[in-house]
């Protein structure tokens, strides 16, 4: 039940467990875990002990940082499903540089430029870049509704390629927005000169 319900976003549908199988299959693609990971879970054949190490990825690897610097940027709870498939989906700017993007309600990354709704994957959004706070990485965009009755109005699309994943303790997400510091794989962040919370970081290089 801990995975049906592990964001409000989700469709129901996919919650029908005569659909284990591919249900274990459309997590691993939708949630935010690294190449990996996913790797680790394929390898196991008994069904119940993928979802167990599915269940014990999500609750130690909570957190997601930026893959270049390791500042906090968001959380895996955050992440939202605006499409059918699931919270992670694959879009081509015009350009034709394709993008792995996953949606998340909320984002500690800073915009840049004025919101526009040239080419917005997302009818009836208007998106703004958005860049890493601390070494100004590239992250992906802020998407603002044009209409009042659209729900979310805000949400970010963030690159997949400028993550990773990395292990928290006793974070309040009200506080994304706080300075933070980095120093030998612990990402420390500060309220009011207190320590607030510990991240630790996901050995592997992979992105989520």
């Amino acid at each position: 039940m801990e995975l049906h319900r592990w964001h409000a976003t989700w469709s129901i549908d996919h919650w029908n467990t005569e659909l284990a199988v591919p249900f274990s299959y459309w997590l691993m693609h939708n949630l935010p875990i690294s190449g990996w990971q996913k790797m680790m879970l394929l390898s196991y054949d008994n069904l119940v002990e993928r979802f167990l190490q599915i269940l014990s990825i999500l609750r130690s690897s909570s957190m997601v940082v930026c893959r270049s610097c390791n500042n906090l940027v968001t959380a895996m709870s955050e992440v939202i499903c605006l499409a059918r498939e699931g919270g992670i989906g694959t879009y081509v700017n015009p350009a034709g540089a394709m993008h792995e993007v996953i949606t998340v309600a909320s984002a500690s990354v800073k915009t840049v430029g004025n919101p526009s709704t040239d080419f917005s994957w997302f009818p009836d959004y208007a998106w703004t870049c958005c860049y890493c706070n601390h070494c100004h990485n590239f992250m992906g965009w802020k998407f603002t509704s044009t209409k009042p009755d659209m729900v979310p109005q805000i949400f970010w699309g963030l690159r997949r390629e400028s993550l990773r994943t990395g292990c928290h303790f006793d974070l309040n997400l009200q506080h994304l927005d706080s300075d933070s510091s980095f120093s030998d794989g612990v990402q420390i962040s500060q309220i009011d000169g207190e320590i607030s919370s510990a991240i630790f970081l996901e050995e592997s290089d992979d992105q989520f």
